[in-house]
């Protein structure tokens, strides 16, 4: 099966602060992605949260973009709040910079940064992101996009859900749905394709030889040694099933799982 037959899943990009732009908020300190504290610790932790609430939904915003500031990509944050915030997505990396903020009710600040150069995410920030995606552990990597394609799952029983998660693992989810009385009861079977891993080296956290319970603790939010689960050799499709190949795939069913 081809590399395209499992595209990435998970976020689509994450939010994060420029070093500058934590300092404007006072929280130079912290983590650029550790939105909770830095909304937490700032003196105004509102712009944070219509960073997270307005960005979350786009990167961009339907409004336009802001003058003086030598490129036509770099957009308002706006609340109702006061104070003057700017951001800007960086497809490649898939994030959404917070790039900077003022308590005043104006852009100076920023339009003096962007002319000096200072506006964009600098080579600082940028080592600092690579290192931390370095580091996050095997769960924090996994879980959304493992977690997407279950609900891809459910959505279509019979039918395969695949996709490469947290950029490390390509896996095949799909739901067999039996409604009993009041309860649904799902078979959920996770079939990953080998090598386990895409690329020469594994995260923190990397569960080795428990790697298929893992991936089902992760998949249903629930500890192993409370799921019933199995090893097929076969895989469940709408037109019946198909054989497991051993050469390329392991797979796990989780059995009778409650929704």
């Amino acid at each position: 099966m081809t590399e395209a037959a499992y595209p990435p899943v998970g976020p689509a990009y994450e939010l994060r602060f420029t070093r500058r732009a934590l300092g404007d908020l006072r929280c130079g300190h912290l983590a650029p992605g550790d939105l909770t504290s830095i909304e937490s610790a700032t003196p105004w932790p509102a712009v944070v949260r219509d960073f997270r609430e307005q960005r979350g939904e786009s990167p961009a915003t339907t409004g336009g973009a802001l003058a003086r500031m030598g490129r036509g990509d770099v957009y308002p944050l706006h609340g109702p709040h006061g104070g003057r915030a700017a951001t800007w997505f960086d497809p490649v990396a898939g994030v959404c910079w917070f790039l900077g903020y003022s308590p005043a009710h104006d852009y100076t600040v920023l339009e003096v940064r962007a002319a000096n150069g200072e506006l964009l995410p600098d080579e600082d920030d940028e080592i600092l992101l690579e290192l931390e995606r370095e580091e996050l552990d095997f769960e924090l990597r996994v879980r959304p996009g493992l977690q997407q394609l279950v609900t891809a799952a459910l959505r279509q029983p019979r039918c395969p859900a695949r996709g490469t998660v947290g950029q490390l693992v390509r896996l095949e989810v799909t739901a067999v749905v039996v409604p009993v009385a009041a309860e649904t009861l799902v078979d959920l079977t996770l079939v990953l394709r080998l090598p386990p891993t895409q690329g020469s080296t594994t995260p923190p956290g990397w569960p080795g030889p428990m790697l298929l319970e893992r991936l089902a603790e992760l998949a249903t939010d629930q500890p192993a040694d409370t799921l019933e689960l199995a090893y097929p050799s076969r895989v469940p499709l709408a037109s019946g099933d198909r054989p497991l190949e051993p050469a390329h795939e392991m797979a796990v069913a989780v059995i009778n799982w409650q929704r």
